[in-house]
């Protein structure tokens, strides 16, 4: 998809879930919607089987087929190692597929509990075990691949659709490259991380808490994964070994960058947030201002 074009319609995604789900040999009588944001996620019933469809992704990343290969690949490594994760599925081959200009991928279906989240200290705890576990993971994966991605393709989207004013773009364009060394070159221990590590993919199921989500997984230091604007300091606290606070704050900064540009770029879909996005953007052109350049001053 170019950044001008707009995203699949719900419909469009199930149907294209079902189409592929029953070409590979899924019994699929009633398909239920779990959940409709950024990806459609359908419940293939009677199949323990949910489909998920990239729709407003796919938006921002061209190539979300590498994207799902990765999670599907990373997924199956962490399940055989006992590790609680959202499986790829078994009943049929997981994918990545395609049909109809849609990218599809088939999970094991777990039964919600209930909506809750876990402790700060769980987290922080639970965070620290899937790093450990994913050091072992030897399939290749690129270095940050959500900033490194995401922030220069939602500019060009923000470039395109005039969604946002010239200057501002050009304030987002110069907060990038004030952080590219951080993307571009990390330094310090890199490691497989999960890329997208935030409270919300976590989920309660009657087997505890299971992680979910690995579309992001990256190459990467542990702060990344730390710098999620969802945890607190109780949850960071709780992570033995961590990072120093300096280098947590810096990628705290990459992801507000990686939120804003990203939200902004889709902002009738996500129209709800945008008082979120105002108090991103409030910081962004706060911190451009100190970075400008000042004329001295004359002396007479």
């Amino acid at each position: 998809m170019n950044a001008a074009e707009t995203a699949p319609t719900e419909a469009r995604a199930v149907e294209a879930a079902v189409t592929v789900g029953r070409k590979l040999g899924l019994r699929i009588e009633e398909p239920v919607v779990l959940a409709s944001a950024y990806s459609v996620r359908v419940h293939l019933k009677p199949a323990p089987v949910v489909a998920r469809v990239p729709t407003w992704t796919a938006l921002i990343r061209d190539s979300i087929h590498e994207f799902l290969t990765r999670e599907v690949s990373v997924t199956r490594y962490l399940a055989a190692r006992g590790v609680p994760v959202v499986r790829p599925t078994v009943e049929i081959d997981p994918g990545p597929h395609e049909c109809d200009g849609l990218t599809i991928s088939f999970w094991q279906y777990v039964d919600v509990v209930q909506k809750q989240a876990p402790s700060p200290q769980s987290f922080g705890s639970m965070l620290f075990d899937l790093h450990r576990e994913l050091r072992g993971y030897q399939g290749a994966l690129p270095l940050l691949a959500p900033p490194a991605n995401d922030i220069p393709a939602a500019i060009d989207r923000l470039r395109l659709t005039g969604t946002a004013s010239k200057e501002d773009v050009e304030m987002l364009v110069r907060a990038h490259e004030r952080l590219m060394p951080a993307i571009a070159e990390p330094g310090g221990p890199l490691q497989p991380l999960h890329g997208d590590a935030h409270i919300g993919n976590l989920i309660a199921t009657s087997q505890g808490f299971v992680w979910n989500d690995f579309e992001d997984v990256c190459l990467g230091p542990v702060a990344w994964d730390m710098a999620s604007l969802t945890l607190g300091e109780e949850a960071i606290e709780a992570y033995p070994q961590r990072p120093d606070r300096a280098r947590i704050a810096l990628y705290q900064e990459v992801r507000r960058l990686q939120v804003v540009t990203w939200l902004w770029a889709l902002p009738y879909e996500f129209e709800g947030r945008m008082g979120f996005v105002d108090n991103l953007l409030a910081h962004f052109r706060a911190a451009d201002t100190l970075e400008a350049p000042h004329e001295p001053t004359s002396r007479r």
